[in-house]
């Protein structure tokens, strides 16, 4: 569940709102490329900075990154024809914003008239920091394999002055770092910085120091919100191309340098230029050469710390754009540079990838809204290998009870960007063609159908299949909502893939995989003090037999006051193998939330303590353990523990003024 750590609350209802966002893609794309502390710090300053829905800053929508396309400009629409927002109560007038919706937009949107503008010019200071300990020490620390403490510690700072000059820098040292390695005292753990500032004519942003790039549709960068394929119709569009300051404590989604974005009048220029050392192993053929980026970022070991900062990494580009109210077209160039050569052929699925020491990369993104909807897509192209990707969608409002998304994808064999992160069902936008669909219908108020079902092709060989493949998926959830403080969900997917297999004669052939899910939620406020939600989750798996695993948590919420709140969790979880590994998100120290990977059998539970003695100061404390069945030794290499239990236990400061 989300949290919020600023001087005011929201409600549990908007947590759980907020949390389901997030899950939404988790759940369903593990081993996606994301940034969760980055988007729940985008919704941390949509709260303490609310978006102004005001005529003279109609651009303003566009920070409801969260928010559907259609919406955004049927907001924008409304404020052009009617004037300043006067009422919250407006946005229920707006087409495609339910009740619910507009409850949860109150939390995040202001009115011109409204006390927050008395506090805009003030200076505000955050600051936190937090430390974590494993319980059990793993085999690493024992074998002097990590250089590091085993335990994890963090400090984070931002400064605002009004609302035009920010800046902040952070720290953090993971379990198994040392803090200065005294060997190569250069190699240290991460850190990051930066200054923004915001102008008020023609001059959005500038920013020195490390920020992310969103860009169109993802097919060259986008490091910001934009789940991929998720059950959730926004998700699936990135909404707004634009530069933001790096906060998260993530170690490699960002960019190193100087970007700036301008406006004049309906055309924008987003330029940016970028010098960061890379983390990568280095192979010798007559030349020094690099197989992939080590974006882990983990510097526990002798070898990881030797590949550190082993290649420079340059990135120049820029995004010219002209932004109408009934379209929007961008044109994008990305050139990247390394000092040792890309060079990854040595199987037969990667002989289209095209080895160079630079790379430079085209697309032209769009966006035509009509009265029903909006068409939308980006078409790139990679200048060194003549490889090309394009994605074109649609999303129609057919009434005001139903939507419908429709996209097709195509990404060639020779297309390959390192940062390209465009929906897809492969980790990379290379080798695949793609139909995508979902609709979401209101029955009425309490009932709600989401539903998306996705066919893929892969015209090539990939990693783990020696043969052209292809591959479905089917997601189907139905929400039934008693009243605003209970509601239930039901949730169904199905995907099928195809991978090798040791057949006959020692001989690779394709074998097809099912797997299923379903997942039963259901969450209530008892009171103004204590929420409680359940969820029970199983599913199977079937390549040459079947295996199961399930997942079923209790989680309690007790707030007796505004100074308190506690959170507890149990789990109890089994799965058969790691392919049935049942994924959740939890509530954490420093990165606010992330997701927990249940594999195995066992029990788990968590108590999260939240503690404000003082309008400005907050203490976080969080105990958490597993406790596994019929097992000797939990993990393996050097991150094994001798017996069956793992815990942690961590806690943070967060002062503000």
């Amino acid at each position: 569940m989300l949290l919020f750590f600023f001087p005011f609350s929201i409600f549990a209802q908007e947590e759980e709102w907020l949390q389901q966002i997030m899950e939404n893609y988790v759940n369903q794309n593990p081993d996606g490329i994301y940034d969760l502390d980055q988007i729940q710090r985008q919704f941390q300053e949509l709260l303490s900075d609310p978006v102004l829905l005001d005529s003279s800053h109609p651009e303003e929508v566009e920070r409801l990154f969260f928010l559907s396309p259609v919406l955004q400009k049927n907001i924008q629409t409304h404020i052009m024809e009617n004037g300043d927002f006067l009422s919250i109560y407006e946005l229920q007038s707006i087409p495609g914003i339910s009740v619910e919706l507009a409850r949860n937009l109150s939390h995040l949107v202001r009115m011109k008239s409204s006390e927050f503008q008395m506090r805009s010019k003030k200076f505000h200071v955050n600051l936190s920091s937090g430390f974590n300990q494993d319980i059990g020490i793993s085999k690493g620390y024992h074998t002097n394999q990590f250089l590091g403490a085993p335990h994890r510690f963090y400090f984070r700072s931002q400064f605002q002055i009004g609302s035009k000059i920010k800046s902040g820098f952070l720290y953090e040292k993971d379990a198994g770092e040392d803090y200065i390695n005294r060997a190569y005292f250069y190699k240290i753990p991460h850190f990051s910085a930066f200054i923004e500032l915001k102008g008020k004519k023609n001059i959005r942003n500038i920013i020195v120091g490390d920020y992310k790039l969103l860009l169109g549709q993802g097919l060259l960068i986008y490091q910001g919100y934009g789940f991929g394929k998720t059950i959730d119709q926004p998700g699936n569009i990135r909404t707004t191309s634009e530069v933001k300051a790096n906060t998260s404590l993530s170690e490699n989604f960002f960019q190193r340098g100087l970007a700036a974005h301008f406006k004049f009048g309906a055309f924008e220029w987003i330029p940016f230029v970028s010098y960061k050392m890379q983390s990568a192993s280095l192979y010798e053929d007559s030349i020094l050469y690099f197989k992939s980026l080590d974006l882990s970022g983990s510097l526990q070991t002798e070898t990881e710390i030797q590949k550190q900062k082993n290649l420079t990494e340059f990135l120049v580009g820029s995004s010219f754009r002209l932004k109408k109210m009934k379209f929007e077209l961008g044109l994008n160039y990305l050139h990247s540079r390394y000092n040792h050569p890309y060079s990854n052929q040595e199987k037969t699925y990667q002989i289209y990838n095209f080895p160079t020491a630079q790379m430079d990369h085209l697309s032209m993104d769009y966006k035509y809204f009509f009265s029903k909807g909006v068409v939308y897509g980006e078409n790139a192209f990679y200048v060194q290998s003549k490889g090309m990707a394009f994605m074109n969608g649609v999303l129609l409002s057919v009434s005001k009870q139903t939507s419908i998304l429709f996209h097709f994808r195509y990404y060639s064999q020779r297309y390959f960007g390192f940062y390209s992160s465009a929906i897809g069902e492969n980790s990379s936008n290379q080798n695949e063609l793609g139909i995508y669909f979902n609709v979401k219908h209101d029955f009425n108020r309490k009932w709600q159908c989401l539903l998306y079902a996705d066919y893929f092709l892969f015209p090539w060989l990939k990693y783990g299949v020696d043969a052209p493949s292809s591959g479905f998926e089917v997601n189907g959830r139905l929400k039934y909502k008693w009243s605003r403080k209970m509601e239930m969900y039901i949730n169904y997917r199905i995907k099928s893939k195809e991978e090798n297999i040791l057949g006959e004669n020692d001989l690779n052939v394709l074998l097809r995989n099912y797997k299923q899910q379903l997942r039963i939620h259901f969450s209530t406020e008892l009171d103004q003090k204590v929420m409680l939600s359940m969820r029970l989750e199983g599913n199977l798996y079937k390549t040459e037999e079947w295996t199961s695993g399930f997942l079923f948590y209790l989680n309690l919420q007790y707030k007796p006051n505004a100074k308190w709140l506690l959170n507890y969790r149990f789990n109890l979880f089994s799965t058969s193998n790691f392919d049935n590994a049942i994924y959740s998100l939890e509530r954490s120290l420093g990165t606010i939330t992330s997701f927990q990977v249940y594999s195995g059998e066992g029990v788990g539970s968590y108590l999260f303590v939240k503690y404000k003695p003082i309008k400005s100061v907050q203490i976080n404390f969080k105990f958490a353990f597993q406790n596994y069945f019929n097992q000797l030794t939990i993990g393996s290499g050097n991150d094994e523990i001798k017996g069956n239990f793992r815990g942690k236990i961590g806690f943070e400061v967060k002062y503000s003024f």
